[in-house]
């Protein structure tokens, strides 16, 4: 964390040095939507998120995992315009999607993270048997030097990783300034190409506002440049 807040900063004021801004506004960022409580899946909110742009919902689960999936089964009808991406954050995944089996939602799960403690081999199993796509987050900053057979999520915060198809990259639901080096480093890993999944860009609405937060509120599923040199505000 300070290796990068240090390398970020540096950059920051080398830009605003020279007059610059480190953004790009012409690269559009898409993300999903992050919701840390089922009970906000309401048809007011879900209603509100999609017209904004949204297609794709990142869910905090496993505290309650088969809650959860009864849940999520009452609000089907609710859910049925999003793609679904379920965090466990390392336990509940296999009582979860047990209890989901055979249900029309499952084909609606785009992706699961940390569905248990990493394990290659437990985790090659699982993706198999219920052929929903893992992704390796909390273990990912200790395997920088291992290879990974699973996607990855990037957190530009903790991680300086080359970005591989399927890769997605996202914040760690940090403060504005952090936020914005996020969706900085999305923009130069892209390299030029056409962003083919969405990202995990825009926490902001989980937090009170504040003048910084205000700065990068965005109105649509992209995320909105701070305006200023280096990083803005």
């Amino acid at each position: 964390l300070l290796q990068q807040s240090l390398y970020f900063a540096h950059l920051d004021g080398v830009a605003r040095s020279l007059g610059r801004s480190l953004m790009d506004p012409e690269i559009k960022l898409k993300s999903h939507f992050t919701v840390t409580d089922l009970e906000d899946l309401t048809k007011e909110n879900l209603e509100l998120i999609f017209q904004k742009g949204f297609t794709s919902l990142k869910l905090k689960m496993g505290r309650e995992p088969k809650a959860e999936a009864q849940a999520l089964k009452l609000k089907a009808p609710l859910l049925e315009p999003f793609k679904l991406r379920l965090d466990f954050n390392g336990a509940g995944y296999e009582d979860f999607i047990k209890e989901m089996k055979g249900h029309v939602l499952c084909s609606h799960i785009e992706l699961v993270e940390d569905p248990s403690a990493y394990s290659p081999s437990d985790w090659q199993k699982l993706q198999k048997e219920f052929s929903i796509p893992l992704y390796v987050d909390q273990a990912a900053g200790s395997l920088e030097n291992q290879e990974i057979p699973f996607p990855r999520v990037i957190k530009p915060a903790r991680q300086n990783y080359e970005l591989r198809e399927r890769d997605i990259i996202t914040n760690s639901m940090d403060h504005p300034v952090g936020q914005s080096f996020a969706a900085w480093y999305a923009q130069q890993a892209l390299k030029g190409e056409t962003q083919s999944l969405d990202f995990g860009l825009q926490t902001s609405h989980l937090f009170e506002p504040n003048a910084f937060f205000q700065e990068i509120e965005s109105e649509s599923c992209y995320f909105k440049v701070s305006e200023g040199l280096g990083i803005g505000f």
